[in-house]
C-alpha cells in the first residue's frame, strides 16, 4: 500500500507541476499578446510599400459639370450640350477557358457559354428595333456578335452617335442589362455642343464643339467670353474597386460636389435675327464687290440688341458669320476717314498708283485721315505679302505730310493702314 500511495503522490505532484508550468506559460503569452496589441495600436506603423496590398484600391473620378445653356430673349435655345454615345461590345466577356479543367467543370462552362450565346441572339433580335436609324437587321447583329466572340474581339462597334434615350433602351436589352463586365456593353460618352439654329448668329453666340476645345477657340462670342459661368466647377469623388471589379462610391473618402454651369439669356431675338440675316444676305449676294456687311438692330425703348448680323465672304466666296465685324472693324466715332482702295483698281487698269497717292495727299492736306486698303480675291490670299509691300510703298510716298498709325493688318480678305496728317493732334 505504501508503494502505491507513493506512486499516486508522485503522479499528483507531476500533474500539479505541469499545470503550474502551463499556467505561467499562458500568463506570459497573455502579457506578450497585450504588449503586442499596445505596440500595434500606439507605436507600429505599416510599411507604405505593402499597405496597398491589404486595402481596397481607390480611383479618383473627376465629375464633369454640365455646361450651361444659351437662350435668346424669348427663351429659345441657342446652344445646349446633350450627351451622345458611341456603343461598342466586348464580345469576349466571360468567355470560358477550358485549359486544365476537369470534365465536370468543362461541362458547366459549356452550359454557361450556350446560355451566353442564346442571350446574344436575343440581343441581336432586339437591336434592329432600338437602332432603327442604322438600318441593320437581326442577322447582321447575330453574325457581328458571334464572329466577334469567335475571334475574341473586345471592341466591336454596335452603333455611333446614339442619343441618351436610345442608350437607356439599350441598357434594358438581354445581355446588355448585365452591364459591362457580364454583358459586354461599352459606351464612350461624347458631349458635343448643339446649335439648333446652326450658323445663325454664330459670331454672337460663338462656337465650341466640346469643352476641351474652348482654350483653342477664338476669343469671341458668348461661348468664349462667358466660359467661366457656362462651364461650372468640376466635382471629385473616390471610387472603391470591389472583388468583382465593379466600382462603388467610397463613403470614407472626401468628395467635392459638382457645380453645373449657369444658363445665359441673351438679348438677341432669334426670329428677328433670322429676318435680319436674310435681308443682309440678299443685299450682299446681289453685289459681289462687297466683301461683307454688318447689321445691328437695337430696341430703342430699352437699348437691347435684338439682332446682330455679321456676314463676310470666305475663301470660297460664300457668305458666313466668320467674325464680328461690329467689333473688328469699328472706327472712331465722328472721325473723317477717306478711303483709298488699291489692288483691284490697279489690276483693272482704271487708275495707277500715282493717281491714288495724289488723292491721298490732297485729303491729308485738308486735315483728313486716310484709310488705304487692299482687297484680295481668290488665290491672292496666298500672296498677302505683295499687298503689304504695296501699302508700305504707299505710306512711304506720303511720308512727308503723313504718319502711319498702325502697321498693315489683315482682316478677312482686306489689309489696311491708316494715315494721319502730321500736323493733326
Amino acid at each position: 500500500m505504501t508503494d502505491r500511495d507513493d506512486i499516486n503522490q508522485k503522479d499528483g505532484n507531476r500533474t500539479s507541476k505541469i499545470l503550474w508550468y502551463l499556467y505561467w506559460i499562458f500568463i506570459l503569452l497573455s502579457i506578450v499578446l497585450i504588449g503586442w496589441t499596445i505596440y500595434l495600436k500606439t507605436i507600429w506603423t505599416p510599411d507604405p510599400a505593402t499597405i496597398g496590398f491589404f486595402r481596397p484600391k481607390k480611383e479618383k473620378n473627376i465629375i464633369k459639370p454640365e455646361r450651361g445653356t444659351i437662350i435668346d430673349h424669348n427663351g429659345k435655345i441657342l446652344a445646349i450640350t446633350t450627351p451622345i454615345y458611341d456603343i461598342y461590345m466586348d464580345c469576349a466577356v466571360q468567355k470560358p477557358n477550358y485549359t486544365g479543367k476537369s470534365e465536370k467543370e468543362k461541362k458547366e462552362l459549356r452550359e454557361n457559354e450556350e446560355k451566353w450565346q442564346a442571350s446574344a441572339r436575343e440581343l441581336a433580335q432586339a437591336l434592329p428595333e432600338v437602332l432603327s436609324k442604322d438600318g441593320k437587321d437581326a442577322a447582321y447583329y447575330t453574325d457581328l456578335i458571334l464572329k466577334g466572340r469567335e475571334k475574341n474581339l473586345r471592341y466591336v462597334t454596335i452603333s455611333k452617335k446614339v442619343d441618351h434615350p436610345t442608350y437607356k433602351k439599350l441598357q434594358e436589352l438581354p445581355l446588355f442589362n448585365k452591364g459591362k463586365y457580364a454583358g459586354g456593353i461599352i459606351a464612350d460618352t461624347l458631349d458635343p455642343r448643339q446649335y439648333p439654329y446652326e450658323g445663325l448668329a454664330r459670331s454672337v453666340i460663338g462656337y465650341v464643339r466640346k469643352q476641351e476645345d474652348i482654350e483653342k477657340a477664338r476669343r469671341r462670342g458668348i461661348e468664349s467670353k462667358f466660359d467661366y459661368e457656362l462651364h461650372g466647377t468640376p466635382g471629385l469623388e473616390w471610387l472603391r474597386v470591389t472583388d468583382n471589379k465593379t466600382k462603388i462610391h467610397d463613403n470614407d473618402s472626401s468628395a467635392i460636389p459638382v457645380v453645373n454651369g449657369s444658363d445665359i439669356r441673351s438679348t438677341i431675338d432669334i426670329n428677328i435675327q433670322d429676318v435680319a440675316d436674310k435681308a443682309l444676305r440678299t443685299r450682299l449676294e446681289a453685289n459681289d464687290d462687297i466683301d461683307g456687311g454688318c447689321l445691328i438692330l437695337m430696341e430703342v425703348e430699352t437699348g437691347a440688341i435684338r439682332a446682330m448680323v455679321n456676314l463676310t465672304r470666305g475663301r470660297d466666296g460664300k457668305l458666313g458669320e466668320n467674325y464680328n465685324l461690329a467689333i473688328a472693324r469699328a472706327g472712331e466715332p465722328g472721325s473723317i476717314i477717306k478711303t483709298a482702295t488699291l489692288m483691284t483698281l490697279l489690276e483693272d487698269g482704271k487708275v495707277n498708283l500715282n493717281t491714288k497717292i495724289k488723292s491721298a495727299l490732297k485729303f491729308l492736306g485738308d486735315g483728313n485721315r486716310v484709310k488705304v486698303s487692299v482687297r484680295f480675291r481668290g488665290r491672292e490670299m496666298a500672296h498677302t505679302n505683295l499687298g503689304e509691300k504695296l501699302l508700305m510703298d504707299f505710306a512711304d510716298a506720303c511720308a512727308e505730310c503723313a504718319t502711319m498709325e498702325k502697321n498693315p493688318k489683315l482682316e478677312g480678305r482686306f489689309m489696311a493702314i491708316f494715315l494721319a496728317p502730321k500736323n493733326s493732334k
